[in-house]
């Protein structure tokens, strides 16, 4: 179980910082992210771990066939680009654990 709520999905899953052991990033359609370490049995000594999770999208669009939380990680900026179902996608900067930049998409109609 992933601590996501009854009715969720994750919908991202990358893995960043793999030289030095690695984290798993997990998004889920409620807009949260999660960080996990420990997840690969055959490397790491102990349970999986959930070392840190933060509300990535404030303003989730709930859609029915909606894509959730789409994760991009930037290793050499350090950065985490979160998007997805919302109107916005944000930039984390993972050295300061904060939000850096937010570009905001425009709604266009057909």
């Amino acid at each position: 179980m992933n601590g996501n709520p009854p009715g969720t999905s994750v919908t991202s899953v990358i893995v960043i910082n793999q030289e030095v052991g690695g984290i798993v990033v997990v998004g889920s359609s409620e807009g949260i992210v999660r960080l996990y370490r420990n997840f690969d049995p055959v490397m790491e000594q102990g349970p999986v771990q959930m070392v840190s999770a933060f509300r990535a999208l404030n303003e989730v669009i709930q859609l029915r066939q909606g894509s959730g939380v789409v994760l991009d990680w930037k290793q050499s900026a350090g950065t985490l680009l979160v998007g997805g179902d919302s109107r916005a996608i944000k930039v984390w900067d993972a050295q300061t654990e904060t939000q850096s930049l937010v570009s905001f998409l425009s709604c266009v109609s057909s």
